[in-house]
């Protein structure tokens, strides 16, 4: 779905599930090459965009949210705020994890099963995992 201005560029070879949902609102939604998709997948992309890099695997279950959703008011003033999201190359996201704004993953990571990532992983070939997610394995990989 497109909202306000917004535009998703996808890459060769995208594989979609069912149930998945990707809306794009006043941001650009960059999806690579061989970008692949569980069903039941969530990427809400407002207001500031969202780059996924190539040979990316999101399991099922997967919310991508780069915004709060609704306005917060504070001292009488309404804010939302959206910040940028990038996942790079060959990264793996596990069924039912979260990645809220601000995050930045590097390649060749994984994000466990069930993680509620806030952070950046700021190293390559890392497994994060839990509530909030933090640095679980250094030195890994994986493969399709």
């Amino acid at each position: 779905m497109l909202n306000g201005g917004g535009v998703i560029q996808v890459g060769k070879d995208l594989g979609l599930s069912q149930g998945c949902v990707i809306c794009a609102n006043n941001a650009k939604l960059i999806l690579g090459d061989k970008f692949r998709c569980n069903y039941s997948t969530t990427i809400d992309c407002s207001d500031a965009d969202i780059k996924i890099g190539n040979n990316v695997v999101l399991g099922w279950n997967v919310t991508i949210k780069n915004n709060d959703g609704h306005y917060v008011v504070e001292n009488g003033k309404d804010s939302i705020i959206s910040k940028k999201i990038i996942i790079k190359d060959h990264v793996w996201v596990c069924a039912y994890a979260t990645l809220l704004k601000g995050v930045c993953i590097q390649k060749n990571s994984v994000v466990a099963y069930g993680a509620l990532l806030t952070n950046t992983i700021d190293k390559e070939n890392v497994l994060y995992g839990g509530v909030p997610a933090k640095k679980i394995k250094e030195n890994i990989n994986w493969r399709e």
